[in-house]
């Protein structure tokens, strides 16, 4: 499988329903919020990131993250479920 292509893939679907995509940028914290836009919208999640020029604050509803085996943490942190969590000795998920 080449991953960086699946990921690219993924990147084009997310833009073409109307999302952003962000690249070299540093995630320095996500923080679990309630709130609503303008248009309606409900966020679910705040993200603070660091880009090449200055800092943001990005309000999601859904987010898309390459976190490895701090995936499960990080979406616990951000509001999700407990399970499943990740078994760092076998790479794999515990129900």
């Amino acid at each position: 499988v080449d991953w960086a292509e699946v990921t690219r893939s993924f990147a084009k679907d997310f833009e073409l329903a109307g999302g952003e995509v962000y690249t070299s940028h540093k995630a320095e914290s996500f923080e679990a919020v309630s709130s609503d836009d303008s248009t309606g919208g409900k966020h679910n999640v705040s993200i603070t990131f660091s880009g090449p020029a200055s800092k943001k604050v990005v309000q999601c509803k859904n987010i898309v993250v390459c976190a490895g085996l701090q995936a499960d943490i990080l979406a616990q942190s951000c509001g999700g479920l407990k399970s499943p969590q990740i078994v760092p000795f076998r790479g794999e998920y515990l129900q």
